[in-house]
């Protein structure tokens, strides 16, 4: 049994599908004793699954949330730049001793390669021996403060992305298991129609041809 054509999108899967589910109900009956596989129970289940499909969850939403949080995640990481290139400099001027201590120069390189993972770790690196010095001075607490802020905004950006990719894979696996399913059931009718049909009954049975229940419902892609 195929998966659902590549080609095709959920709206139109369910256009096949409704429209195949209206001959089905109108030639039931020469289903019915075609084979048992065509019951009350059969139609129910395409009716639910017609109905589940009309309801899929829409996954746009969150892809534009996704693409919104990583266009705030790149503004973040820019304001991180700058205060840490800053810092970097007051540093080599006024506190030249805290230049290697801090790593400062390879925090700034891997923000700069957009390192996020690597930036995370350096950053929490830093701030932490920052906190263990005997004395800090006004300066460098400003800094410190300042980026401190920044990494938690990177850092509830970062758990927004993880969040909401989750919530996307696990909306596209749920769609796409209600596809597979709903397209499993159009080709038993389909094929089944051919048989019932193609003596019998030719123009019937060319209704129940995929091409022919496509063209209906206005699909130009190919099967």
């Amino acid at each position: 049994m195929k998966n659902v054509p590549f080609s095709l999108q959920p709206e139109e899967v369910l256009a096949v599908s409704s429209l195949l589910s209206k001959r089905l109900e109108r030639d039931k009956e020469d289903f019915y004793r075609f084979s048992d596989c065509f019951n009350k129970d059969f139609l129910h289940q395409l009716s639910g699954s017609i109905e589940a499909a009309k309801l899929m969850e829409d996954t746009e939403p969150l892809r534009e949330r996704l693409r919104q949080l990583q266009a705030e995640t790149h503004l973040q990481m820019n304001k991180l730049q700058t205060l840490v290139d800053e810092f970097h400099q007051h540093l080599e001027e006024k506190e030249k001793d805290m230049v290697n201590y801090l790593d400062i120069s390879l925090l700034s390189s891997s923000i700069a390669q957009n390192k996020v993972d690597v930036t995370i770790t350096m950053l929490r690196r830093m701030l932490r021996r920052i906190d263990m010095l005997p004395v800090v001075s006004p300066s460098m607490k400003k800094y410190a403060s300042e980026i401190s802020t920044n990494f938690a905004d990177i850092s509830f950006l970062l758990n927004e992305k993880v969040k909401f990719t989750h919530q996307q894979e696990g909306a596209l696996r749920d769609n796409s298991e209600l596809m597979r399913t709903l397209w499993r059931m159009v080709e038993s009718i389909s094929n089944a129609g051919l048989l019932i049909y193609r003596r019998t009954n030719p123009n019937k049975a060319r209704e129940y041809s995929l091409a022919e229940l496509k063209n209906n419902v206005g699909i130009v892609s190919s099967y």
